[in-house]
């Protein structure tokens, strides 16, 4: 009988070198100060979709927004349903860098299809807003949708009076990173970090 190498697999089943890479990826903090936002994108306020702040009833539909989103990406850790439902549910329950700020954060939805979610949290480690999650459908990515929701949501808090927004991006997610950039949003340094 063969017996498998411990460094190939571990008990879950994933290559135990995959799990170490997953463990040792890099994100970095993004901020921008609201003052320097241009307002919205016409092109992506034409795309006639529906918005609202998000309710706890909507956590089915973000969790297979996320799922279907981040699958086959550098943020994809193979999370099935029940896992995307609880980084969901983690979100409303403060578990994930602060409180939800519901009532800023957005949902976009074409008819009854959910394409697009921006989730805020209330960053209090650092005392600002956290982007806390961007996702886009798979059918609607680079159609504006994503930079549609981020910038309704920046908007929002621009009008509430905050002044700084935080975001946390996986290096090598170069999706993230170009919307980011486009809205504004720079890499922190250690001296941008307080």
């Amino acid at each position: 009988m063969k017996k498998e190498s411990p460094l190939v697999k571990n008990s879950g089943d994933i290559p135990l070198l995959l799990v170490l890479w997953m463990l040792m990826r890099q994100r970095h903090e993004y901020f921008i100060h609201l003052e320097d936002f241009d307002e919205r994108d016409p092109a992506a306020a034409a795309l006639h979709l529906d918005l609202r702040a998000p309710q706890a009833s909507d956590t089915d539909a973000l969790a297979e927004l996320m799922l279907e989103a981040y699958r086959g990406t550098i943020d994809y850790e193979g999370e099935t349903m029940i896992e995307s439902v609880a980084e969901v549910q983690g979100w409303w329950a403060a578990a994930r860098a602060g409180p939800p700020l519901a009532d800023v954060s957005r949902l976009a939805f074409a008819g009854p299809l959910l394409v697009s979610a921006c989730l805020v949290s209330d960053f209090q480690e650092r005392q600002f807003p956290l982007i806390a999650y961007v996702t886009t459908h798979p059918e609607w990515k680079r159609r504006g949708a994503g930079k549609l929701v981020l910038g309704v949501v920046l908007e929002a808090l621009h009008a509430e009076g905050y002044r700084e927004i935080r975001t946390v991006i996986t290096e090598g997610n170069m999706a993230s990173e170009r919307l980011f950039a486009r809205m504004g949003f720079h890499r922190a340094t250690a001296n941008s970090k307080n």
